[in-house]
This record gives structure tokens, sequence and C-alpha cells, in this order.
């Protein structure tokens, strides 16, 4: 996440037209409780980009999605953190949604900070970037 609250996420997803870097997003921004137009997938650079098995058997969304998932929850513990710093609370206090920041028992609350004021906080308060990383490994998976 960047100091102004946009999310990167870098993926080996191969977007052959089926909506996986869509859902990849989606997934992220559901996540991590930001806005899904602050989110960019990348997956175009294979000098860049993580080994992944391939695009085959329908499975890149599921296999692509769970580890996307576990990026942006643990890049959530880390918002929610420097949110907590924000607001003199706990950070179990807190929770994310839509781009917004709020306490779980006022969820209305009109003075809850934004997550790219979280961002920025985090980066220029705390000297930290919000970030996350997730893998999948399916452990039902016969094992070589």
């Amino acid at each position: 996440m960047s100091e102004d609250g946009s999310v990167s996420v870098i993926t080996p997803l191969a977007e052959l037209g089926q909506g996986g870097t869509t859902a990849i997003a989606q997934i992220a921004a559901e996540g991590l409780g930001v806005k899904i137009e602050d989110v960019k997938v990348i997956n175009d650079d294979t000098n860049f980009l993580p080994f992944d098995l391939g695009a085959f058997g329908s499975r890149q969304t599921f296999v692509n999605g769970h580890a996307v998932l576990a990026a942006a929850r643990e890049a959530k513990k880390e918002m929610l953190s420097a949110a907590a710093h924000m607001l003199n609370c706990e950070a179990e206090e807190l929770d994310a949604a839509n781009g917004s920041v709020f306490f779980k028992n006022n969820p209305d609350n009109p003075a809850a900070p934004t997550t790219r004021e979280v961002a920025m906080h985090a980066v220029f308060n705390k000297g930290n970037l919000i970030s996350g990383r997730g893998r999948f490994v399916d452990e039902t998976a016969p094992q070589a």
C-alpha cells in the first residue's frame, strides 16, 4: 500500500480473458477494506513476477485468489495497527471497509479516517509502508 492509499497486487495470474485480474482486484479490495478503484493488479512482467505453476485446470483465480486474500489480511493487520496508533486505541477495536477505517462498535462515526489517511500516517508518522505477503498451498493435494 503506497502512502497515497493505492494498493499494488503483484501476482503471476495470467489474464486470458476470464476476468482473473478483476477477481484478484476484488479479493484484495474486500480483504483489505479499500475501494476497488484503489487497487492495481500487476501481472504482466515475467522478469518481476513470482513463479506460478501455470494457467490450467481453472485454477488461477482459486490459487492466486487465496494467496491475495492472505496478503490482504496481513496488510490489513498492519493498517489497523497504524490506525490504532492514530486513534489511540487497540487495533482489535477497528475494522475497515470500502476505504474507511471505523470502530467496530460505531461503524457510522463520521470522524473515522480513510484508508488513505491511515496509509499516510503509517509512512510519514511511523516510517512503515503497509504490506502483506501471501501464498496458497493446497494441503489436500498429493505430495511428491
